[in-house]
């Protein structure tokens, strides 16, 4: 890369770190204020916070169920994850006010073969969406008031554009013995646009939510590191700025390789292997968007 190419892709970058350290904060604060503890078993913990899903939902669903022909056909055509489990948008809403414009789905798993976890595993689902969308309709209503400001220093409400939020999901993988999906979050505030990404990698047959270290062992770093080097100097191949970037603003942080927030980010391939996944400005430059690596067991 050129002096001069170097200088204003550094640039670019700093500008826009603040994005990079916005979405760490926001995923990290909201981990350690999560309920669901990430490494205990499912079943305990749910047996003592969430027993049933709501009422309401279950009666309306065989409501339509048994009342609509056309309900019953769509739901025996709902697709099969993996031979196993089956999953349908359950509930999906817009919510409008003066400062957000949210479309929000929630899906519903189904075939898990553990009614107990079905329940436990919809339950956390549906809690944490609608958890997501009432913090979003809270700081929406804040930045709002702190856009416009007050006195000789309020702007025009014609400068405001109420912000908007997507929540949806993407199941990854199914089997018999594991179900990964992840819960997605797209905020547009102010022009500006923000993805996070909550993954859930849950064992089947125990409840619990799987770690790297369950699937590549205790000393996955060692396996991980490497592997998504020589990743990266592969595609560097096509693209020569993504090996510079990867070594200026990746490997040379702290220890230079994977750290405590980036190895949650990671979903199941149907391949059984865990793909680990960076957000914008991590590891690749902005323009490349985020990357993922798939790591081989």
């Amino acid at each position: 890369m050129k002096e001069h190419e170097r200088n204003i892709l550094k640039r670019v970058i700093e500008e826009n770190l603040v994005n990079k350290e916005r979405i760490r904060k926001k995923v990290l604060t909201i981990a350690e204020n999560e309920t669901m503890p990430k490494k205990k078993d499912f079943l305990t913990f749910f047996k003592m916070k969430f027993i049933v899903i709501p009422l309401t939902a279950c009666l309306l669903f065989m409501f339509f169920v048994n009342l609509s022909p056309t309900f019953a056909l769509a739901m025996s055509k709902v697709p099969v994850l993996g031979a196993v489990v089956k999953v349908i948008t359950i509930d999906e809403y817009i919510e409008k006010t003066d400062s957000i414009d949210a479309h929000i789905k929630i899906p519903q798993f189904s075939d898990i073969g553990n009614p107990s976890l079905e329940n436990q595993i919809n339950t956390m689902i549906k809690e944490k969406i609608e958890s997501l969308a009432a913090k979003a309709k809270q700081d929406s209503a804040e930045f709002k008031k702190n856009f416009l400001g007050e006195g000789e220093d309020a702007r025009d409400i014609n400068e405001y554009t109420p912000s908007t939020y997507k929540f949806d999901y993407e199941v990854k993988s199914s089997n018999a013995k594991i179900l990964s999906f992840i819960i997605n979050e797209t905020e547009t505030t102010n022009g500006l646009t923000f993805d996070t990404k909550y993954f859930y990698n849950i064992d089947l047959t125990t409840g619990k939510e799987l770690t790297l270290a369950d699937l590549l062992g205790k000393d996955y770093e060692k396996i991980v590191d490497p592997e998504i080097e020589r990743q990266v100097k592969e595609r560097a191949k096509a693209d020569e700025n993504l090996w510079s970037y990867y070594q200026e603003y990746y490997a040379s942080k702290g220890t230079g390789g994977i750290d405590e927030f980036t190895s949650k980010n990671f979903y199941i391939n149907e391949r059984g292997n865990p793909v680990i996944f960076f957000y914008e400005y991590y590891i690749a430059p902005p323009y490349a968007g985020p990357q993922e690596f798939e790591i081989k067991r």
